[in-house]
């Protein structure tokens, strides 16, 4: 809040002279006079108040009005960016002043001058962020951060028996310099997001049965520099991110640092069915703001709880078997269904082995692992997958692979998939064999 500093002594106790107005020697003005009219003059400037400046400035201000009323607004409507007008606004309530009571000097060209003292926040350090900042942050520094005094000559002339500021050109300039800085604004992250992908879900969509946790995860562009490190191979400036989620209008769980929304009924037992093991059902509203508060993006994951699968156990899918499906010709092309072979599956002389989890009762996978096994030693090993997808050149094992083909060899291979706390979820094994080629 901009609020007025002056001096007592310059109300109260200010000297009686009275000083000559140039240009007709029966009008005279006190210092103290002088004095309240520079007062209320910069009492207005700091409060960027356009209506009450324009009243105590000279008629020429008028064709400049309408510029500065948009420019001091610190609105979209000036033309700035949400972000610019949280910065600058932030500027301008910083401003406060004082004015000099022996600074009253009727010597120069004609009117009198009185230097107003305003301390506001230091805006070039400000701008001189190398890094992009939350708008948010740089707010709360030009709040709470250094400040800088700016010592200005104001010269009032006499118009219509009223002292008028005739210099606003140069006050203005030295004031409001701060709205025509460029800061390093970080720019929002909804505008390198291209959506959002619900996973673990039970069924298309955005459908959950008898789930333990729901997942929203941001897809970030990987092309975007500023969003993702190549060279670290992760996702960069979500430290300040975080994420709601509602429940029939009331938020029940947030989260922080992530692109990532995941609850699990863990973090929320009042929202547990009556068994405790799953959400209850119903809309859970799940919602991405930036660091300055701003949404990203939102969306609703439906979760409904069926008592009749409670008790079915998650199980593999295997893809490219050699024991494959063909569909009917659908008019257009022949397609295979590489899924669908979830008992006695066979690949015969496959580079690649690739079994899923299937499950109604959802689990953080992402926090869990995969492996794959031949003939009880484990060959692979993978983290945060429901898809575990090997070939032969990921093996760490080469005692498994046919040098000249670089088939699996034959024989019994296991993949198993564990949770985080390293629970088994679901394994099942599958058959390879090794058969000559024709010419």
């Amino acid at each position: 809040m901009r609020f007025s500093v002056k001096k007592a002594a310059a109300v109260i106790l200010v000297s009686s002279i009275l000083l000559p107005l140039p240009g007709c020697s029966k009008l005279f003005i006190s210092e103290e006079e002088m004095l309240n009219v520079a007062d209320s003059y910069a009492q207005a400037l700091s409060e960027c108040n356009v209506p009450k400046i324009a009243r105590a400035t000279d008629a020429s201000f008028e064709e400049d009005r309408e510029y500065w009323e948009r420019k001091l607004s610190f609105s979209t409507y000036s033309g700035y960016s949400d972000r610019e007008a949280r910065v600058l606004g932030a500027i301008a309530d910083s401003i406060t002043y004082s004015v000099n009571e022996d600074s009253v000097d009727s010597s120069k060209k004609g009117n009198v001058f009185v230097d107003v003292t305003f301390t506001m926040a230091d805006w070039e350090k400000l701008a001189d962020h190398s890094e992009p900042e939350w708008s948010s942050d740089l707010a709360e520094e030009a709040g709470t951060g250094d400040t800088v005094d700016l010592v200005i000559p104001v010269e009032f002339t006499k118009e219509n028996d009223q002292w008028l500021c005739a210099n606003y050109h140069d006050v203005f300039e030295t004031l409001y310099a701060f709205t025509f800085k460029d800061y390093n604004i970080r720019v929002p992250l909804d505008l390198r997001i291209s959506g959002y992908t619900w996973y673990g879900v039970s069924t298309y969509g955005t459908n959950y049965v008898n789930t333990n946790e729901i997942c929203m995860t941001l897809n970030v562009d990987m092309y975007d520099p500023i969003s993702y490190n190549a060279n670290d191979d992760e996702f960069e400036g979500f430290e300040d991110v975080y994420y709601t989620v509602e429940c029939h209008g009331q938020e029940i769980y947030r989260g922080t640092g992530t692109y990532m929304g995941t609850l699990n009924v863990t973090d929320v037992p009042d929202y547990a069915d009556p068994s405790g093991r799953y959400l209850a059902a119903g809309e859970y509203l799940v919602t991405f703001y930036d660091g300055d508060d701003t949404e990203i993006i939102s969306a609703t994951a439906y979760v409904d709880v069926e008592t009749d699968s409670v008790e079915i156990e998650p199980y593999l899918r295997w893809w490219y078997t050699s024991n494959a499906v063909e569909n009917e010709e659908d008019g257009y092309s022949l397609t295979v269904d590489y899924g669908g072979v979830t008992e006695d599956p066979i690949y015969i002389n496959t580079e690649i082995i690739e079994a899923q989890v299937q499950y109604h009762n959802g689990y953080a996978y992402w926090d869990g692992y995969a492996t794959l096994e031949y003939e009880g030693e484990i060959i692979y090993y993978e983290e945060g997958v429901e898809s575990l997808m090997v070939t032969s050149y990921d093996v760490f094992d080469d005692s498994c692979i046919d040098q000249e083909t670089y088939y699996f060899l034959p024989g019994e291979y296991t993949v198993t998939f564990y949770d985080g706390d390293d629970n088994l979820v679901s394994s099942a094994s599958c058959t390879v064999e090794l058969r000559a080629e024709k010419d």
